[in-house]
């Protein structure tokens, strides 16, 4: 029923006899729309309240609380109001290491509390909201002991039928929040300064406590295998073990269970080609990707051009979806170095993009494990050891599709470069020196200028120098400011005329780039100079912004000479 009110006022009355009832009646009949519930919203607006509620966490939720991890302390000096202070798991995501506060006790959420109060409005609200908490949500249990395993065998079918992305750890060594860095002396955690009361190094089936431990682990599975829907389950698996036998006892349960979504597996700390190649297998067998053709591929049958090519698809080369952090190869004290082994406080870092947890690391190239997420790369060396052509082939890729960063002694670089086979270096066409402040302090001394000139010598006789692209890259920046302005800053500027004279021994190169710290601006003449004559096109000026051209530390010294830069070396000072 509708009632129409009308607003009398001192104004004479409208006269409404001309209007005709009879249009009025079947308007006051029709009947107006009862009111919207929640759940006659759409599904995607009523996500984005939940989300707003925090019953979708942007976190893994843990399923139990390990010792020693005690999420009602929020700090070392006082509580700490959780709404100002970003959740680390949301730092880690945003690529932010650092925390600003810190303590023994801290957690790693600082999201407010699930409230699961709305489960209990009435039935059709609990029937929405389970389901979106148990599929919006990721779940990690670290256990400890067998008893902590009690947890899943207390979950029913109906939970697990819903769930999408479980981690299941079974030893948390060296934190028991699963943080994998540790302090030099390994008593403590990185992150959070936790001593584990308990530490479960590696798993060994001969020890009668884990042998309990894995007859629980065979009850879950088997709990596990009677209520996930295939396809849907994203698992995540950690048991660092002793030995193979360890490895196939902890994995065989996981044969039961039915095809996963995503399986990501780790059996060690350290790299171990038997357990990564068990754990491969096993997460094939498991997501129903293992797929054995009986006849193999004739990839030598191909042309050597179309071969290389599909080389660059490897980790070899650059097509690869493994992150551009890890373009360069660096080279330091005659060996290879994998800038994505370790973390961050040793001077490495863990992609973070192996498990959706992002302190448990599952990367393939620090871990004994496999991970189909994980962005680092990882150099196929076993393609070196199929045979003799394959060898040529893989070698021909690795030197041609990379870019080698020498940071060390020209000397070493020397002898790292004459252990190569004769003619590979011909496929070189990327290579970067670098020269780190201590070197540039100890020029003199260390009689840096006639080790550089040896290593420029050295390329002319075996690189195809035309078709190379160097770069050099000098850190003077902050030796620059520690030293007076004026003469003094003059000693960084002669290193760079050493330098570039020794570079024009090649007599031309296809490419050349100088990074400096210092006198920024004589980068583009210093390429000039090495060209040489005809290539000065290639090479413009540095264009400077004019806030920033009388800054000490890009504008050219006023005791620049263009014949410093051009004047013969003489070999025999070798």
């Amino acid at each position: 029923m509708i009632i129409i009110k009308i607003k009398i006022n001192s104004k004479p009355r409208p006269n409404f006899s001309f209007l005709n009832l009879s249009i009025i009646k079947p308007i006051l009949l029709i009947p107006m729309p009862s009111a919207r519930s929640f759940l006659d919203l759409h599904h995607d607006i009523r996500l984005k309240i939940y989300g707003y509620s925090s019953l979708i966490r942007p976190c893994p939720i843990e399923l139990n609380v390990p010792d020693g991890y005690d999420p009602q302390r929020y700090g070392r000096s006082g509580e700490v109001t959780l709404c100002s202070v970003e959740c680390l798991y949301v730092m880690r995501k945003h690529g932010k290491d650092w925390h600003p506060v810190s303590g023994p006790n801290y957690p790693d959420c600082l999201c407010s509390r699930l409230p699961t109060q709305l489960l209990c409005v009435s039935r059709g609200f609990y029937k929405d909201s389970f389901q979106v908490l148990y599929s919006k949500n990721k779940f990690v249990l670290r256990v400890q002991n067998a008893n902590d395993l009690g947890i899943l065998l207390r979950l029913n079918n109906h939970v697990l039928s819903t769930m999408n992305y479980l981690l299941v750890r079974l030893n948390s060594w060296p934190c028991v929040r699963g943080h994998e860095e540790v302090t030099p002396n390994g008593s403590r955690c990185y992150n959070c300064f936790n001593s584990p009361t308990k530490p479960d190094y590696t798993l060994s089936v001969t020890c009668p406590a884990e042998q309990c431990l894995l007859a629980e682990w065979r009850k879950v599975s088997f709990h596990f295998a009677s209520a996930i829907i295939p396809g849907q389950l994203k698992l995540s698996f950690i048991c660092d073990v002793v030995d193979l036998e360890s490895g196939k006892v902890v994995l065989e349960p996981l044969s039961k269970l039915p095809a996963l979504k995503q399986c990501i597996i780790r059996l060690s700390r350290r790299p171990n080609y038997e357990l990564s190649s068990l754990a491969r297998d096993a997460s094939a067998q498991n997501t129903h990707s293992f797929v054995q053709d009986p006849q193999p591929f004739p990839f030598k049958r191909l042309p050597r051009e179309l071969r290389l090519h599909i080389l660059g698809y490897t980790h070899f080369g650059r097509y690869n979806s493994y992150h551009k952090s890890d373009d360069l190869l660096r080279i330091q004290e005659g060996k290879l170095i994998k800038a994505n082994v370790g973390f961050v406080h040793q001077g490495n870092k863990c992609c973070r993009q192996c498990t959706e947890t992002l302190i448990d690391c599952c990367c393939p190239s620090a871990r004994a494990a496999h991970s189909t997420t994980c962005t680092c790369r990882r150099l196929p060396f076993q393609l070196f050891f199929v045979d003799r052509d394959m060898y040529q082939d893989a070698m021909a890729a690795f030197l041609h599709l990379n870019c080698f960063d020498f940071l060390q002694d020209p000397e070493k670089t020397i002898n790292f470069l004459s252990r190569f086979p004769t003619g590979s270096l011909d496929y070189v066409r990327d290579i970067q020196f670098r020269f780190s402040e201590k070197e540039v302090r100890m020029w003199t001394q260390q009689e840096y200028s006639r080790k550089w000139l040896a290593l420029v010598t050295f390329l002319k006789g075996h690189f195809k120098v035309l078709q190379l692209s160097i770069v050099v890259v000098v850190e003077t920046f902050y030796l620059g400011f520690s030293l007076e302005y004026g003469d003094q800053t003059r000693s960084i500027y002669n290193i760079y005329c050493d330098i570039t004279r020794s570079l024009r021994v090649l007599g031309g190169v296809g490419n050349i780039r100088f990074d400096l710290g210092w006198f920024t601006q004589l980068g583009p003449l210093m390429s000039r100079a090495v060209a040489g004559e005809g290539h000065e096109g290639l090479y413009p000026d540095l264009v400077v912004p004019l806030r920033e051209r009388n800054r000490p530390n890009i504008r050219i010294p006023h005791w620049f000479k263009e014949s410093d830069l051009t004047e013969d070396v003489e070999l025999s000072s070798m």
